[in-house]
């Protein structure tokens, strides 16, 4: 299903949403903040009442599938026939807001001394990675004032991470850097130079606990760390509610040829790889994606760091060749799914089948799967604009036919009690999809 976009008449590098807040790192060179429901109020003005309030759930409440709650709400019979019909609907609009729509309620944060080519905002920190090094900025609930950059490593920063109290760095070929994080307080983080966890770094994707460290588009080592467990908070923040504490970074470290020994994959023939926390995909120079559940080969009895590998077969991923698209930028994983970045597209790849959800060059694709309300969220910055993609999170393009013909009630019935008017035989019938 496509996805419902938002774009912005902004020039921006980067887009990162966090704590209720959007933050644009212009390509001016100013970074610039506003409140996010405040942002999205404004499409009020761009759209009618009803769709408005399905706008809302899109771009602001997709945590509301998670929930509990939503399970009853979703068993009504005819819900989601009704959910995908506004989704296919609206996902055909592209809804704009110009710079002066949003210009009152936009703050300035701080100045970018370099281009950034990475950030991560965690812990109430933003972390700028850029050529001339790493920069962080210790942010408040309400931003208040103007904030000072404050350096932290002097070398050039390819990708930040961060993760259960631990700052990880990666400065291609200078190597793999990590450092802890105040959690509890507004102490500086600082990198140390001298302490190289590996020789190269060029991006790492966390797996729980766990590190993976790529090196190159296609090779890796696995990290394990050693951890704690602390007690639950209650916070609104996230990061404030992880339970766990990395107390000793890189305890072990895998070569990608232990990792991969009995999966039957050759280096040769392997274009580009990702992970998520319990998957690793593999994009092959064939253009298939595989997939390999990521397996433990032992455990710490209670805490600590074990090892991993992948098993002796992948399940299939996307079905339809990709290697007409060229070479992968960039890849991650979605909840129920993958994005892949190309040079010219942008790919969505969910239940077998890949979706082109942008069809131009782009300057970053990120997602933001360890937030509470925006997992559903892709953010798309160009060269000319910004771009908000809302994701099906409920699969209401998948699951609407089977419950239509096992409901009873009347489609129009459902309609008619919600104030809607029910689409016509033509739009009903596509309701069928290819899978």
């Amino acid at each position: 299903m496509k996805t419902i976009k938002l774009n912005f008449d902004i020039k921006a590098l980067d887009c990162y949403l966090y704590s209720g807040n959007i933050y644009f790192v212009m390509q001016n060179g100013s970074i610039m903040y506003a409140p996010y429901p405040k942002i999205i109020s404004r499409l009020a003005k761009k759209s009618n009442e009803s769709d408005f309030s399905f706008l809302k759930i899109a771009f602001l409440r997709n945590e509301f599938y998670y929930s509990q709650s939503s399970r009853t709400f979703l068993k009504v019979p005819g819900m989601k026939e009704v959910l995908k019909w506004n989704w296919e609907r609206l996902s055909e609009t592209e809804f704009t807001l110009t710079y002066e729509d949003i210009e009152d309620l936009l703050q300035p944060l701080c100045e970018w001394v370099s281009i950034p080519l990475d950030m991560r905002i965690y812990g109430m920190r933003m972390f700028l990675g850029c050529r001339a090094g790493l920069y962080e900025v210790i942010i408040d609930a309400n931003n208040n004032g103007r904030k000072k950059l404050q350096r932290c490593f002097d070398s050039k920063v390819t990708c930040v991470n961060a993760k259960y109290g631990e700052l990880v760095v990666s400065a291609d070929t200078e190597g793999l850097f990590a450092a802890s994080i105040d959690m509890e307080g507004c102490t500086q983080t600082k990198v140390d130079e001298k302490k190289v966890v590996e020789k190269r770094s060029l991006r790492t994707v966390w797996a729980n606990t766990d590190l993976f460290n790529y090196y190159g588009k296609e090779e890796f080592s696995y990290i394990s760390n050693e951890y704690q467990t602390i007690p639950k908070k209650k916070d609104r923040f996230w990061e404030h509610r992880e339970t766990k504490k990395i107390t000793r970074f890189a305890a072990k470290k895998q070569p990608m040829e232990s990792v991969i020994e009995n999966s039957g994959l050759k280096k040769e023939e392997i274009s580009y790889c990702f992970n998520n926390s319990s998957n690793a995909y593999v994009f092959l120079k064939s253009g298939k994606l595989r997939v390999y559940t990521l397996k433990d080969k032992q455990y710490a009895e209670k805490e600590g760091w074990g090892e991993i590998e992948l098993p002796k077969r992948g399940r299939k991923g996307v079905e339809e060749d990709l290697m007409d698209y060229g070479r992968v930028i960039s890849a991650f994983s979605i909840p129920k799914g993958n994005v892949m970045e190309f040079f010219d597209k942008v790919l969505l790849l969910k239940d077998g089948h890949s979706y082109v959800i942008e069809e131009e060059p782009t300057i970053r694709t990120r997602s933001f799967m360890n937030s509470i309300r925006y997992q559903d969220i892709l953010s798309v910055a160009k060269e000319e604009k910004v771009t908000l993609h809302a994701l099906d999170t409920l699969n209401v393009s998948r699951n609407a036919i089977s419950e239509r013909k096992q409901n009873e009630a009347s489609l129009a019935d459902v309609f008619d009690a919600i104030g809607l008017k029910k689409p016509n035989d033509s739009q009903e019938d596509d309701f069928e999809l290819p899978f």
